[in-house]
C-alpha cells in the first residue's frame, strides 16, 4: 500500500466561513508502490471542524470520485489501476455545513509493485543445535556468542549437532562454517539437510583452517567442488555429524550466492547486506542487446532499484538490467539494494553504445586458403573475431586492438574443411 503526503494549503471564501480561517495541509510521501494509496494530513487547529472530503480522479481539475473521509486525518483509497496518473484534492467542513476551497492538487501515479527478493544468506549458531553426545559445548571468548561446539576426541564415535530454521525454497545452497581443525586434520562432517543424504564433506584446504584462530571455510564434497544442499521452503533441518576428532565448530552460513565469502566481522546478529559482484562497464554496438549485472547477499528480504544517470529507472526492480538494442547512448548505470532501513548503491557502470562496424567476406585468390574477412569502422575499439558453425560453440579466429582504426583483414584458413555454414561475429572484450 502506498501513503501520500504533501504539504497543500487551502482557505475557505469569506462567504462559505466568514468566521473561519481553515488550514489544511496534504502532504505527500511514497512508502510503497501497490494498487492502494494511503492519504494523509495534519488535523486542523479549529474546535469546529467536523469533518474533511476528498475528491480524486484520472483527469486533473476534474473529480470523479469523492470521499466523506468524517472527522479522520487519513483515508485509503482502494482499487486504482496500476500505472495510472490520479489527482487528488481535499477539503474541511464545519459543524455549520460550510465547507472551504479545494486544497492544492495533488497528482501521484500507481506502478507496478516493486518485487521482493528472497534472503539467499541463513545464519546459524553452533550451540543453538540440539547436540547428542559425545558432541560437546564448550566455551570460548573468541567465538561468536563465547561458545562452539566441538567434536570427541576420536571423530568416528558419533555425536551430532541439528538445527531447524525457517528458509527459503532454493536447489543449491553452499555451506560455510567458522571452524578450528587441529593439525593433520581434514576437519571432516557428514552433513545432511533433510531427508536427503548425508555426506562426508571437508573444509576447503583453501581456506587454511587451523587449529589456532577461527576461520571461515566452505565445505567441499568428495569430487572437490562445494557441496550444496536443497532446500525446498519452509522449516528446514540441517545435520553435521562428527567425522573428525576435535574439530571446532563455531557457526554456520548458508548460501544461494555462489560469490559470497562471509567476512571475518561477519555480524551475529540483526540485518546483513552485501554486495558480491559490481557492474561492469560495457561497450555494444548500436542494435545489439546487452544488460548489467550486480549480485547481492542478504539474510533477508530485498529489494532492487536501477537508476540511468541517477534516475530511478522505471520497473527497474531486479539484479539483471536488460540495456535494449539501443541505436546510440552514453550513460552510467548503478542498481540500490534495500533490506530494511539499510541500502547499498553499487558502483557506477558507464555504457557506451558504438556505430556498428563493417565486416566484409571475400574469396581468397585460392580456394585451399579459405576466405578473407575485412574490418572497418573500429574507432579505436578492441575487439574479438569469432566463428562458429552451428550458432552454438564460438571460436575466436582474431583479436584487434585498441591502438588503431583499423582496417584489419583476417584470413579464416579452416573455412574449406567445413561442409556446413560458417558464421562470423564481432564482439567487444568483458569489461571493455
Amino acid at each position: 500500500m502506498t501513503s501520500i503526503f504533501s504539504k497543500l494549503v487551502t482557505r475557505p471564501t469569506a462567504a462559505l466561513l466568514p468566521l473561519l480561517c481553515l488550514g489544511l495541509l496534504f502532504s505527500s510521501r511514497i512508502t510503497g508502490l501497490a494498487e492502494s494509496v494511503t492519504l494523509a494530513w495534519d488535523r486542523n487547529p479549529e474546535t469546529d471542524v467536523t469533518g474533511y472530503q476528498l475528491y480524486y480522479g484520472t483527469n486533473s481539475g476534474i473529480y470523479s470520485q469523492t470521499v466523506n473521509v468524517g472527522n479522520t486525518t487519513e483515508v485509503v483509497i482502494p482499487d486504482l489501476e496500476s500505472r495510472t496518473t490520479y489527482y487528488a484534492v481535499v477539503t474541511a467542513y464545519n459543524t455549520a455545513g460550510l465547507e472551504s476551497f479545494l486544497s492544492e492538487e495533488l497528482a501521484f501515479k500507481i506502478g507496478p509493485t516493486p518485487p521482493i527478493w528472497p534472503a539467499n544468506l541463513i545464519f546459524l549458531e553452533a550451540e543453538a543445535g540440539e547436540v547428542t553426545a559425545p558432541m560437546l559445548n564448550r566455551p570460548d571468548p573468541n567465538a561468536s556468542g563465547e561458545a562452539f561446539m566441538e567434536t570427541a576426541p576420536t571423530g568416528d564415535s558419533g555425536g551430532a549437532v541439528t538445527w531447524e530454521f525457517p528458509a527459503p525454497a532454493g536447489p543449491a545452497w553452499q555451506i560455510w562454517a567458522r571452524l578450528k581443525v587441529p593439525a593433520g586434520s581434514q576437519g571432516a562432517f557428514a552433513i545432511a539437510a533433510g531427508d536427503g543424504p548425508s555426506v562426508i564433506c571437508h573444509p576447503d584446504p583453501g581456506n587454511k583452517p587451523s587449529a589456532d584462530q577461527w576461520t571461515w571455510a566452505r565445505f567441499l564434497s568428495p569430487s572437490g567442488r562445494p557441496h550444496t544442499v536443497g532446500l525446498t521452503g519452509g522449516t528446514q533441518t540441517l545435520t553435521f555429524r562428527a567425522a573428525a576428532a576435535l574439530t571446532g565448530l563455531d557457526r554456520i552460513v548458508l548460501s544461494a550466492d555462489p560469490a559470497f565469502i562471509p567476512p571475518s566481522n561477519l555480524p551475529a546478529s540483526g540485518d546483513y547486506l552485501a554486495l558480491t559482484t559490481q557492474p561492469q562497464n560495457l561497450t555494444v554496438f548500436a542494435g545489439v542487446p546487452a544488460g548489467l549485472t550486480v549480485t547481492s547477499a542478504s539474510n533477508g528480504e530485498v529489494h532492487y532499484q536501477w537508476y540511468q544517470d541517477d534516475v530511478p529507472i522505471p520497473e527497474a526492480y531486479q539484479p539483471y538490467l536488460p540495456v535494449g538494442r539501443m541505436s546510440s547512448e552514453t550513460a552510467s548505470y548503478r542498481l540500490v539494494v534495500t533490506l530494511g532501513d539499510a541500502s547499498l548503491s553499487s558502483g557506477t557502470a558507464g555504457l557506451r553504445v558504438l556505430p556498428p562496424p563493417v565486416l566484409e567476406l571475400t574469396r581468397a585468390a585460392s580456394p585451399e586458403d579459405g576466405l578473407r574477412l575485412n574490418v572497418e569502422g573500429r574507432q579505436r575499439q578492441a575487439l574479438i573475431l569469432e566463428y562458429s558453425d552451428d550458432l552454438q560453440q564460438w571460436h575466436s579466429l582474431a583479436t584487434f586492438p585498441g591502438d588503431s582504426d583499423g582496417p584489419d583483414t583476417v584470413t579464416d584458413s579452416t573455412a574449406p574443411q567445413t561442409t556446413r555454414q560458417r558464421f562470423y561475429r564481432l564482439s567487444v572484450p568483458a569489461g571493455e
